[in-house]
């Protein structure tokens, strides 16, 4: 009798021992399932993120652009000067709250005209060469944007420039300045409310236009030295500079810092006249 309650009491912890691996296996699985769920929900969200802010982009600089066409025909009218050149470009400036100012100036790139009133201090000053517009009057006006520039009101910022031409002839441009860090927060900040995500806008020379993070505005990812030892954040950035659009996961600790974070982060083009900028969504891994 007692044989046998021993082989039972054996048996029973043998099955007790296989349900318990049973469980832990599929404990496993679900726990596996389910981080593959959370990643692939993640990346749906961050790519739907992508689209939206690079629609909303894009939109407000094509806005900017087709009113800036708009203006150059009638100062084909009215002329680079005047009490009517000054309507036109007051109407120009206001047509969108990122716009600073709209000027226009002669073919020897001397600011005749500038509106508001508040920047005419800008006027016969050489805006310098303006080597990327489109001089050619055959064909529909198309606007020219500059990347960030020193700009003649003592700021850096963005120019988008236009032909102004009278019976085929340029008489000289017509443009208008922004700050792309505020144009871009406008439209990319609401995006990401309530979110645990980041954005940051760059040039493909690595110098940041936009950032959840005001303070990397303006600096330059590729010679920020808070960031020179992360080798494998500078190989993913370098990615996001070559081509325009990919996905990209890294580690990274910054200058005296000795937490590792680990990132994952999807691109994608913004593009408008002439530039492009790289529209990157970045999520932490270990947050």
């Amino acid at each position: 009798m007692a044989n046998k309650l021993k082989v039972i009491t054996e048996l029973l912890a043998v099955v007790l021992i296989i349900s318990l691996g049973v469980s832990l296996y599929l404990v496993n699985q679900n726990l596996s399932l389910t981080d593959e769920r959370n990643t692939t929900t993640t990346q749906l969200e961050m790519n739907t993120l992508l689209s939206q802010g690079q629609v909303a982009a894009e939109a407000e600089l094509t806005r900017i652009g087709s009113s800036e066409v708009y203006a150059s025909q009638q100062l084909s009218t009215t002329g680079l000067q005047g009490n009517q050149a000054h309507a036109v470009l007051s109407a120009l400036a206001a047509n969108s709250t990122f716009i600073i100012d709209a000027g226009t100036q002669d073919l020897n790139s001397i600011m005749l005209a500038v509106e508001p009133s508040q920047y005419s201090n800008a006027e016969g000053k050489s805006v310098g060469e303006q080597k990327w517009l489109n001089p050619n009057p055959n064909g529909a006006i198309t606007p020219c944007m500059t990347p960030v520039i020193p700009l003649i009101e003592n700021m850096t910022g963005i120019a988008m420039a236009s032909p102004v031409f009278v019976d085929g002839s340029m008489i000289g441009t017509v443009s208008v300045i922004f700050n792309p860090a505020e144009l871009l927060n406008a439209k990319l900040a609401p995006l990401l409310q309530g979110k645990s995500y980041e954005f940051v806008v760059m040039q493909p020379n690595g110098q940041i236009l936009y950032s959840t993070n005001p303070a990397e505005e303006g600096t330059n990812i590729f010679t920020d030295s808070s960031v020179a030892g992360s080798t494998e954040l500078l190989t993913v950035w370098h990615q996001i500079a070559d081509q325009s659009s990919g996905y990209g996961t890294y580690l990274y600790n910054l200058s005296g810092v000795s937490q590792v974070t680990h990132k994952e982060c999807a691109w994608t083009t913004i593009n408008a006249y002439g530039q492009q900028w790289r529209l990157t969504i970045i999520y932490a891994l270990n947050a």
